[in-house]
Parts: structure tokens; C-alpha cells; sequence
């Protein structure tokens, strides 16, 4: 809170040094696991000011490389291929589950999605290498990929039934993982502040 009283963001340029510190103390995390990382912690400059924090946050959320989107569409197409197997040989009624209605469309859904975020992913991507503006859809992606992600590995293991919700098989995992997504290189909901304000000008 700021001299006025109100909320801003902080941002610190942390230099490394001797001081160690652990990132992941007394973090334990639902899903992708994370391992022990060491940080420099000596110095901490402030380089706040006239909402510098603000854009400064903004430009990394929109501008990074998007490692989200990437990870988000695996995670998605490893449920696909697992629910998509399992659904080819699990049988009930005397024929797999892929065959009825309610199976098969999921797996429609679910590969649909897939699709559509590939090339939301790629064109955001293009356009950076491409040197045009992308901010906006780089955020597009960052929002649409690990909604995509949670939303596959969701189905996958409702697919899976009861099993899907066992450490027999992997989509439990998938989901887990996939949620980090919706969090990491900013929040769902940062995501859509971004395209707003993109969208707005």
C-alpha cells in the first residue's frame, strides 16, 4: 500500500550472492513436482515507481515464451491418447466404450480443443518471430491452452472412471498437472486483463 493508501505492485531485482534460500520450503505441490532450487538473496532493489511495477508485470505475463501454452497442449494430448486407448479397449456391454455416443463425443471434444489451441499457439508464436504485436494473442493462448489442459485431463479421467481417479494410470497425474497451468506466467484471470486492455488499446 502506498503513501496514499493504495494497492500497488512491488517489483525487486534480486541479485544472487552467498545467502541461499530455498524457493520450495515447506511448499508441497499437488502436481509437477518441484525440486529443491537455490537463489542469490543478498540484494534487493526496489525499482518501483509511477506504476513501473505494473507495467513491468504486464510486459513479462504477455511477452515471455510461453512455456505454459507448450506444456499445457502435452499435458492435453497425453490425456487424449491415454482416454483415446482406454476407450478402444475397455469393454462394457460386450463392445469398447469408445463406441457409445456419450465416449465418443468427449473424445471429439477433446481433440477438437487440441487443434484449436495448436494453432492459437502457433500463430502468437509466428507473430513474435515474425517481429508484429503479439502481446495480445500470446495472452490467448496463455489463457485458452491451460483452461484446454485442465478441461481434457478432466474428461480423461472421467472416461477412465473409477480408475482414472487411481495412481494405476496416469491421467490422474495429467490433471494435477495440468492445473499449475492456470497459474503459472500469470493467472487465468491476468491472462484476460491482458486481453482486455490489448483489445481496449
Amino acid at each position: 500500500i502506498d503513501g496514499d493508501g493504495q494497492h500497488d505492485l512491488v517489483a525487486l531485482d534480486i541479485d544472487s550472492g552467498d545467502r541461499w534460500f530455498d524457493l520450495t520450503a515447506g511448499a508441497r505441490p499437488m502436481g509437477q513436482r518441484l525440486e529443491r532450487r537455490e537463489r542469490g538473496a543478498n540484494n534487493y532493489d526496489d525499482v518501483t515507481g509511477d506504476g513501473i511495477a505494473d507495467r513491468i508485470t504486464l510486459e513479462r505475463v504477455s511477452c515471455s515464451d510461453c512455456t505454459h501454452p507448450y506444456l499445457s497442449l502435452g499435458i492435453a494430448e497425453g490425456a487424449y491418447e491415454e482416454a483415446l486407448r482406454y476407450a478402444g479397449t475397455r469393454k462394457q456391454f460386450g463392445r469398447p466404450i469408445g463406441s457409445f455416443q456419450g465416449i465418443s463425443f468427449q473424445l471429439a471434444d477433446m481433440a477438437m480443443e487440441i487443434e484449436a489451441g495448436t494453432h492459437l499457439l502457433y500463430h502468437a508464436a509466428w507473430l513474435k518471430q515474425n517481429g508484429r504485436p503479439f502481446k495480445k494473442e500470446a495472452a490467448m493462448a496463455k489463457l485458452y491452452c491451460p483452461e484446454l489442459a485442465m478441461r481434457n485431463t478432466t474428461k480423461a479421467v472421467q472416461i477412465f472412471g473409477g480408475y482414472g481417479y487411481t495412481t494405476d494410470y496416469p491421467v490422474e497425474r495429467m490433471m494435477r498437472d495440468a492445473k499449475v497451468c492456470e497459474i503459472g506466467e500469470g493467472t487465468s484471470e491476468i491472462q484476460r486483463l491482458v486481453i482486455g486492455r490489448q483489445s481496449l488499446g
